[in-house]
């Protein structure tokens, strides 16, 4: 069996996959059973077609290696079981970062070392406003409440407690009282000085360029990205050049280069010049961090080098394998990391496909068919992560393919001489800094172009798995071309097409029946079961924002979240885009804004600007918002129609399926607190089921719409939205009363800084047995309506 360290490493990551994935071991074995016996089915062709790709070394070498994978990851999946349930509030633990300044906190990584499993690891979080500051390397005690990460809070949202299973990190500790400083310099000697060397480089390189380029220079440099803005990490996103701000390949190949050329001139002998070389780049890790694309440059750069020191034949695929082994056996979950997965599939690609090294008189030609590879492995993933392709990618690449050479050996440069002489790095610094603000306007101008960022529903795994199935043969196919030995393969597969061929002709009429029979009953099983309407109430912190999918397939988007005290993080683009592309929705029939309120409406204004809403519906307006005037210029820049509706309207959003609007009315809008109070409070309807929406009224509000519509039952509703998050100023006794709910949900954010829902709140709506569904505790509300008015209601998260 060729190259068997491979073999075995598919093995184990095909059981790591399946751990995660399936949670009956008894399964697995029954699958394996089934393999086997399937391998030993004497069926005439196709048995000799099986062994020539799978031999019987190869599948019990698989099946071993994939069952302790599977046990790996399991025993990992339990101590991180047993760190969650863990009832310790005191800690001891050694800060292992300087500590990444937030909003209100700063936040350190930190090492635990009082509990049963070592080397796993908290996010310490300490409020602006206390004095008590901690420095890397310094062991610590301290207490404070344990907060477990989110899981999806919406579907197929970002599962934050997986992110931090890839990088070992089990809690996150909000500190209470004081922090005792046990001991200082409780890391080991190369941790200290790689992390004094890391600060220095830092503080030097911020002295000798300008804030413009200097976190770009430390991003490419040593993968510090901490202090790169927002605006240059979306441009190098959109025009396909994020991987230039995480170490990679390339970066390690261009310092080996470097440091090699500088041994050889001290005139040192080969091997030592590689063992200090290999020596330097451990040293290297230290300083940049342990992330999945940095390790696996290092560990197949010092295998190669390694291997060229003992006089061992150099073999890229077991070097590959070998990294993964190492990697995995350190922290299985780094399997589920994107910075893992996109680096092992981007250097395999290229791999897979390039047969020739890199020659620099065809250099343009060589970076475009790499960019190309490279692209061809990845962009499924990233259509499933990231929901957008790029067209322009080629472009960037190739630009910037000739910069980031240039970029990387300079900057080296620059950094050993900020270490000899400022004065002589802060002129260097004038030259480099020009080649700096030339990457920068390449991603800025690329991602300006047409086509550079498409947004695009993400596939199935399913035809994930086909894809690279596909691209594994076909690259196995050309291995084999250029090696003039297809015979043998192609002999068998001809044999077996044959084969195929003649038990359809001889079945043919059998088979015609059997299709369309099928065929005629999934098209009755179709048209006759009846559709159900469905809703779904997401969760977008403090806010609010609810989808409605109409048995015949309309789309309706009621608000959409957002927050008016952080530009940093944007719920439209972060959150709702990526669920409604998840939710395969790439367009909205109907947009209801309700008010605007920012936490309600922004995340439908970058909606509008990045795919199609045929229609909008707001209510008149008593007073004009700057949310508003944004909203005006974006529906005139993107020509949506919009509907200013008012109390009395009917919005038929599809048969049998009525909005009908209850309130603002013209006649009797509300000057205090306008633009809560005049929020458009809708009524659906869905033959026997209804559902209240309120928006953000008050009290006030309440009693209008109360003396509006007194002698009639207009208000009575299956489900109500919580008007203003279920803020103590709403929801009043009378106006329960006049709803009578059976079910309450309440869209508001974790621990807010609003004390929202309010105690009086939940005891009104207790005090009318109506059952309470809170996004902060459940995550996404789910509500399928039947023909006959049934109604089920699902929970993303159950506590």
């Amino acid at each position: 069996m060729k190259r068997p360290i491979l073999v075995i490493t598919i093995g184990f990551i095909l059981g790591i996959i399946l751990g995660l994935y399936i949670k009956n071991i008894a399964f697995l074995f029954l699958v394996y059973l089934i393999l086997i016996i399937t391998k030993n089915i004497k069926i005439k062709k196709i048995s000799r077609l099986i062994n020539v790709f799978f031999p019987h070394a190869l599948v019990i070498a698989v099946i071993i290696s994939s069952l302790v994978g599977y046990m790996y990851i399991k025993t990992t999946e339990y101590i991180f079981e047993q760190l969650y349930s863990s009832n310790s509030s005191q800690y001891i633990g050694t800060v292992m970062n300087e500590g990444v300044e937030k909003e209100y906190y700063y936040r350190y990584k930190v090492r635990i070392e009082n509990l049963k499993y070592k080397n796993f690891y908290v996010f310490l979080d300490i409020n602006k406003n206390q004095k008590k500051t901690i420095k890397f390397g310094e062991k610590i005690a301290f207490c404070g409440e344990k907060r477990i990460p989110n899981v999806s809070r919406n579907y197929k949202g970002f599962n934050y407690r997986e992110y931090l299973k890839s990088i070992k990190v089990f809690a996150i500790i909000n500190a209470e009282g004081n922090i005792k400083i046990i001991k200082e310099n409780n890391v080991s000697v190369i941790r200290k000085v790689a992390n004094e060397i890391k600060l220095k480089i830092i503080n030097n390189i911020k002295k000798v360029l300008p804030k413009e380029t200097q976190a770009l220079c430390l991003g490419i440099l040593i993968g510090y990205t901490d202090e790169i803005e927002r605006n240059i990490r979306d441009d190098f996103s959109n025009s396909s050049l994020s991987h230039l701000l995480a170490i990679s390949g390339m970066h390690i190949s261009y310092m080996v280069i470097g440091i090699s050329f500088i041994i050889f001139k001290i005139n040192i002998h080969k091997s030592i010049n590689k063992i200090i070389t290999s020596l330097i780049l451990v040293f290297f890790l230290y300083i940049v961090g342990f992330t999945s694309s940095v390790i696996r440059a290092c560990i197949m750069a010092i295998l190669y080098l390694m291997q060229s020191v003992f006089r061992r034949k150099s073999d890229i695929w077991t070097n590959i394998v070998i990294s993964i082994i190492i990697m995995l056996t350190e922290n299985p979950y780094r399997i589920k990391g994107i910075g893992f997965i996109l680096s092992y599939l981007a250097t395999i690609g290229i791999l897979l496909f390039s047969y020739k090294q890199i020659n620099l008189k065809n250099k343009i030609k060589q970076l475009a068919l790499i960019s190309i590879y490279a692209q061809l492995m990845t962009f499924p993933i990233i259509m499933r992560c990231f929901y957008n392709v790029s067209l322009t990618f080629l472009i960037s690449n190739i630009i910037a393919g000739n910069l980031i050479g240039v970029i990387t050996i300079c900057g080296f440069i620059l950094i050993g001489l900020t270490f000899i002489n400022l004065k002589i790095a802060y002129a260097f610094s004038k030259i480099y800094n020009i080649i700096l603000k030339l990457l920068l306007q390449t991603a800025k101008f690329v991602s300006k172009i047409p086509f550079s960022k498409i947004y695009i529903i993400p596939p199935y795994t399913i035809t994930i798995v086909f894809y690279y199935i596909v691209i594994v043969f076909i690259s196995y196919y050309l291995k084999i071309k250029r090696k003039k030995n297809l015979r043998y393969i192609e002999k068998r597969v001809i044999k077996m097409i044959i084969e195929i061929k003649k038990y359809i002709r001889n079945n043919l009429k059998i088979l015609t029946v059997i299709i369309t029979m099928i065929s005629i009953a999934i098209a009755i099983i179709i048209n006759t079961v009846p559709k159900s309407l469905k809703l779904y109430f997401i969760d977008v912190g403090q806010g609010d924002s609810s989808l409605i999918v109409t048995p015949h397939g309309k789309t309706v988007l009621i608000d959409g979240g957002g927050s008016e005290f952080s530009n940093e993080f944007d719920i439209g683009e972060k959150v709702l885009l990526p669920y409604l592309l998840n939710r395969k929705i790439k367009k909205i029939d109907y947009m209801v804004i309700s008010h605007f309120d920012s936490d309600h409406c922004e995340g439908l204004l970058y909606l509008m600007q990045h795919i199609k809403v045929k229609k909008v519906i707001i209510g008149k307006q008593y007073e004009v918002s700057a949310n508003y005037q944004k909203f005006k210029k974006i529906v005139q820049d993107n020509n949506i129609k919009v509907n200013v509706i008012e109390a009395g309207n009917k919005i038929f959003f599809d048969k049998n399926v009525c909005f009908t609007i209850l309130w603002p009315s013209s006649k009797d809008m509300i000057r205090d607190n306008a633009i809560n109070n005049n929020s458009i409070v809708g009524k659906l309807e869905y033959k026997k089921f209804s559902m209240l929406f309120t928006g953000d009224i008050e009290e006030m509000a309440e009693k209008e719409i109360l003396r509006k519509y007194i002698n009639c039952n207009i208000l009575r509703s299956t489900i109500i939205k919580v008007a203003h998050h279920g803020s103590k100023t709403s929801s009043t006794k009378e106006f329960i009363k006049a709803v009578n709910p059976q079910c309450a949900f309440i869209g508001v954010g974790q621990n807010n800084n609003f004390g929202h829902p309010a105690d009086t709140t939940i005891r009104n709506f207790i005090d009318n047995r109506t059952r309470i569904y809170r996004t902060d505790e459940m995550g996404e509300i789910k509500v399928t309506v039947n023909a006959k008015s049934n109604y089920k209601i699902g929970i993303q998260i159950n506590n």
